[in-house]
């Protein structure tokens, strides 16, 4: 067991890697505004699902984009479900005058940022 706090960020950093560059190809390809090389990349937080931030200059202005995930290890079914979270805020967005944030995608294709164990 850890026993200081930057182990513990080690282990939780472990275990939500995933393929930078498979990610960045995906969105490349998916989303118009999307940059090819993100200027930084850092591991947030979140409630229940692993949150990543990704920044970029464009110019003189900067892109920030949020990605979500499910957490390690087997789920229940209906846990995490980012695909509901999705869903939610892309309906609110169109049905609403609801202030959400700008979804672009959901990826179901695991072997992009799936969940290793």
């Amino acid at each position: 067991m850890a026993s200081r706090t930057c182990d513990l960020v080690e282990r939780v950093h472990l275990a939500h890697q995933f393929n930078l560059d498979a990610l960045l190809r995906y969105a490349s390809s998916d989303v118009h505004t999307f940059p090819h090389s993100p200027s930084k990349f850092s591991f947030g937080h979140g409630q229940s699902n692993p949150t990543f931030l990704l920044e970029a200059s464009l110019g003189s202005s900067a892109k920030r984009y949020v990605l979500r995930k499910k957490p390690p290890g087997k789920l229940l079914e209906s846990a995490h479900a980012v695909e509901r979270e999705f869903q939610v805020i892309e309906a609110l967005s169109v049905h609403t005058q609801v202030p959400v944030p700008r979804v672009f995608c959901l990826y179901t294709d695991f072997s992009v940022i799936g969940t290793l164990t």
